[in-house]
């Protein structure tokens, strides 16, 4: 299946609003609260690429696979010519020669014009090459190996591309759901320190509860933070694929 890559939960512009009241004083919440939604509102951005729209991007940017189809155009071009020399070839000749005196001889009174002062010629010619030692059969035959073996290495590099982004792709995908699963965990654990914090002011908790709360909260984010890292990493891994 296709999944469009996309993490829109919740309406950011509904969460910046609503902290900015309560930043005002207009709605109470906790900071804990505050936090979430604030990380929400800035980390929940959608990412609108699919799998296909990525495999479509690097098809047309990467500079490998830009390369092989330049060297397929190069060895059709080959090719066409190593053909082009068994055809019949058809140009037009011409030329003009000036002399510095007619040239003839004279017969009784009279003098006879053999070549004229001025002589132009022009003409068609037609060459149909016959035999030249099997030379153009073999540049032919040479020019349309080169040429299908230039297209297979154009297909391996193209299923190669096409693997390594999707792979990219998948882990991205992954790295994104283990951020959102640390996020959560990181907004339960810092409403229940709020609570906790409130347990022990009154009296109704030890304070150990509460360092001990902190303590699970700091190895939470710490989490978070590598996941963080983990999103970026994919991330630019898939990019490097897609060369612009």
């Amino acid at each position: 299946m296709n999944k469009t890559m996309q993490i829109t939960g919740r309406r950011p512009l509904f969460i910046v609003s609503f902290v900015l009241l309560a930043m005002l004083g207009y709605v109470s919440v906790s900071p804990a609260a505050s936090k979430k939604l604030m990380r929400q509102s800035e980390q929940e951005r959608p990412l609108q690429l699919s799998l296909s729209d990525c495999l479509l991007l690097a098809r047309q940017r990467n500079f490998d696979i830009l390369l092989t189809k330049e060297a397929l155009i190069q060895a059709d071009a080959k090719m066409s010519q190593a053909k082009s020399a068994m055809l019949p070839f058809l140009g037009a000749e011409g030329s003009y020669v000036r002399l510095d005196k007619e040239i003839g001889f004279s017969l009784g009174p009279q003098f006879l014009t053999f070549i004229d002062k001025d002589t132009y010629k022009a003409g068609l010619v037609v060459r149909q090459p016959i035999y030249i030692g099997g030379r153009l059969n073999a540049a032919r035959k040479a020019s349309q190996y080169s040429r299908d073996a230039q297209a297979q290495e154009n297909r391996a590099i193209e299923k190669e591309i096409t693997f390594q982004v999707t792979r990219a792709y998948r882990t991205a995908q992954v790295a994104k759901a283990f951020r959102k699963v640390a996020v959560e965990a990181v907004d339960l654990l810092e409403a229940h320190e709020h609570d906790v914090a409130i347990l022990v002011n009154k009296g109704a908790n030890p304070n150990i509860d509460l360092l001990r709360t902190r303590t699970e909260l700091a190895n939470a984010r710490k989490e978070m933070n590598g996941a963080d890292n983990a999103v970026e990493v994919t991330q630019t891994g898939s990019g490097s694929f897609v060369s612009h």
